[in-house]
């Protein structure tokens, strides 16, 4: 396999060969059932060997472009997370943005959940210990395709679907999927912190 992105883990493969006439005696039969039906077949696991290069090779990257699901836009979102983050935040994981960033309706939201302790699908948000400052704890990010299906068996486009039928505004939901999918952790909206130009500013504060 060539190319495998790193911050994909690398798939389970389960090679089953049902062709088991003639048998050869050292290979082991496997047993098992497919409904309701007994089945024998040469079953063994295979782990992906990665090259760097290899002429005529399957190229994930290649096959993920082609349906839309692109490294190139992933590492774009890790890349800009990451270049604000050395001016507002010790690194990637956590990262600290001005509430300007977040609308009245954000803002509430995330106050609510924070001052109940009630959990969103994947999220969940806090009160900054003398501080007007709201956190929220990203879990399970990076929010990609490939991660997302990995440990929750479901797509980004489904995560903002769920997102969106449990009432969480436009606002406070494209900041916080942009910043999961370049791999922050921990989002936190300060008052005091720098307005950056990359994001849109709501002045219905």
């Amino acid at each position: 396999m060539q190319d495998w992105p790193p911050s994909f883990p690398l798939p389970h493969v389960a090679v089953v060969d049902y062709d088991i006439n003639p048998a050869n005696e050292d290979d082991h039969i496997t047993r098992f059932s497919m409904g309701d039906r007994p089945v024998e077949a040469f079953c063994h696991r295979e782990v992906p060997e990665v090259y760097e290069f290899l002429p005529q090779a399957l190229s994930p990257r290649a096959v993920l472009d082609a349906i839309g699901d692109g490294v190139q836009a992933e590492e774009e979102a890790r890349e800009i997370p990451g270049r604000l983050s050395r001016e507002t935040a010790a690194g990637r994981g956590c990262w600290t943005i001005s509430t300007v960033h977040l609308s009245a309706e954000g803002e509430r939201y995330l106050a609510e959940l924070a001052d109940h302790a009630l959990a969103g699908f994947l999220f969940v948000a806090f009160r900054i210990p003398r501080s007007f400052a709201i956190g929220v704890k990203l879990l399970a990010t990076p929010w990609t395709d490939a991660h997302l299906r990995y440990v929750e068996n479901i797509g980004a486009e489904e995560l903002r679907r769920r997102h969106r039928c449990a009432g969480v505004p436009d606002a406070l939901a494209n900041v916080r999927h942009w910043a999961a999918r370049g791999g922050v952790r921990v989002l936190i909206f300060d008052a005091e912190a720098p307005v950056l130009d990359e994001l849109p500013v709501y002045d219905d504060l």
